[in-house]
């Protein structure tokens, strides 16, 4: 989805990263309020993917970093132990990509494990369909 905004550096590690696309730096996790036009923008952006919008039919055309914004956008008190994983989530764009020395696939896996208290439809939407991503790439390494 292209835009016309520059990156921002985060506050704690000075990576440049683009405040619409990420909601949490993608190199440390912390999360920098840009200003106030940006925010209104990003929170336009994220719009567009609506929690009733949440079924299979759409997850299966978003990349794992949308699907991470659903996750932040329906997790409103997401676990600091889910926290890192989803973060990692936003920078993938298939169960193939990794994210420093890890793959995809162990990424989406711990992300699965710590989302336990995540509940309600979305919740279950997304992962039934993250456990079926994982349990088809295994089938497709077999």
């Amino acid at each position: 989805m292209p835009h016309q905004f520059m990156s921002i550096n985060c506050k704690k590690c000075d990576e440049h990263y683009c405040p619409v696309c990420h909601k949490f730096c993608p190199k440390c996790g912390e999360f920098d309020k840009a200003d106030d036009n940006i925010m209104v923008m990003r929170s336009a952006m994220r719009l567009k993917i609506k929690e009733k919008d949440c079924d299979m039919n759409n997850l299966l055309k978003m990349k794992l970093g949308q699907i991470a914004d659903v996750i932040f956008d329906d997790w409103k008190d997401i676990s600091p132990n889910a926290l890192p994983y989803v973060t990692a989530m936003l920078s993938l764009d298939s169960i193939n990509d990794s994210f420093g020395s890890d793959d995809a696939e162990s990424v989406v896996s711990y992300f699965i494990i710590n989302s336990v208290q995540w509940r309600g439809d979305t919740a279950r939407a997304v992962k039934k369909y993250l456990r079926d991503l994982i349990a088809t790439l295994q089938e497709n390494r077999e």
